[in-house]
Formats: C-alpha cells, structure tokens, sequence
C-alpha cells in the first residue's frame, strides 16, 4: 500500500474478490480520504463505501490513475486468467483504461501455463449461449454456462447481465494473445477472462516474503 500511497493517484480503480476485500480493509486507515475510487463490482463498491471512502461511477470517467486487482492465474510472461467472480468485463475495462496496473496474487496462483488448474471465463450475450457454445466444440474446446452450487436457479450472470460460461483448454493455453483474438471474433461472446499485457507490477506474496514483477 506504500507503493499506491507514494503516487497520490486521484482516481483508483479496483477489482473484486477476496483479495481486494482484504486489501480495502488494510487501506481503511490510510491516506486515501483524498482518493476516489471506481469499482469493477457492486460488492467492491459497497465496502469502500461501508467506510466512507467517495465511489464514483464508471461511467462518469474517462480515464482512472491506477488499477489494482488480483488474478486466478498468472504464468511466467504475466498473462492472466481472471473473472472468477464473474466481473471479467468491468475489470478489462477498468485495468485497459488506467495509466498504471498493479495485480497481487499468492504464490499458488503462479502457474506454467494459463487454463491448466481451472476454466477460463467468457462474458456471453444471453441468447447467444447455445450458439456460442457449439461454436466452441467445433473449435475443439468444452464450455458450459456456470451454474451456483445454491441458491440460484439456472446460469450465474456477469455483472454486465451476460451469461458466464466456463471454457476448458485441454493442455493449457498455448497463446493467451491469439486465443483471446479467436474468441473474440465470435459474435456473442462480450469478453474473455484472459487478460495479456495488462500487468505493470505483479506484486506475489510468498509465506515468507513478497517478490515485484515488472511487466
């Protein structure tokens, strides 16, 4: 957090989850009362705001001073798997239009190759799903819209409304640019949960220590 504090960013975007979670609790009590913040979530925003700290609107911004998120997978050339938590739109968004990124992982989330331990997400128009999806088998890929394990009925919505459908890459993934570029050019599918090129500093924490990775 010293790192964010020596910049005196204006505008701060953040991502969501677990990490991010823990991260607004340490900056409670910090030099950021004079900082905005701009969030990729709604739960996100609501911490921030639980401690008084000024969200802005995303759509009231042009431009945000730094980023920080976390990721599910990070391989060595500091590509990234994210959207686990189904907000994969808002955070490409958010980290593609700052001036600085800065992502904090543990170290279990380094890997060789990204889509090895888990899917990667895709954001998927609603009446595009089963299309979408059998595009993919054609492709030679296995995909199917994700579910909770309770208490919804019927697929798990992205932040924006789209459907979150799961794609698994048997091998791993061999280009993050090109398969992004791929799926990209099937109409339905909004975005994709690989994020390459987008970490400035990728900050790991170890039980021991903590390594920066510039990108």
């Amino acid at each position: 957090m010293k790192l964010i504090e020596s910049e005196e960013p204006r505008i701060i975007g953040l991502g969501s989850g677990f990490t991010i979670s823990l991260l607004i609790d340490r900056i409670a009590n910090l030099s950021f009362k004079d900082s905005s913040f701009v969030c990729s979530s709604v739960g996100t925003s609501l911490k921030l705001s639980s401690y008084g700290f000024k969200v802005l609107s995303l759509e009231s911004l042009d431009q945000v001073d730094i980023y920080v998120d976390s990721a599910d997978e990070v391989d060595p050339n500091l590509d990234m798997v994210k959207g686990g938590g189904g907000c994969l739109t808002l955070e490409k968004i958010l980290a593609y239009n700052s001036s600085r990124r800065i992502f904090v992982v543990d170290y279990g989330k380094l890997v060789d190759r990204l889509g090895l331990k888990g899917p990667i997400p895709l954001d998927v128009i609603p009446q595009a799903v089963s299309m979408t999806c059998r595009r993919l088998k054609s492709m030679g890929f296995r995909s199917e819209a994700r579910v909770a394990s309770r208490g919804k009925f019927g697929p798990l919505l992205s932040d924006i409304g789209g459907v979150l459908v799961d794609l698994y890459v048997d091998g791993g993934v061999d280009d993050p640019r090109e398969l992004n570029r791929k799926l990209k050019s099937i109409p339905g599918i909004i975005e994709t949960g690989l994020f390459s090129g987008y970490a400035d500093l990728l900050i790991v924490g170890y039980p021991d220590k903590v390594v920066l990775k510039k990108g």
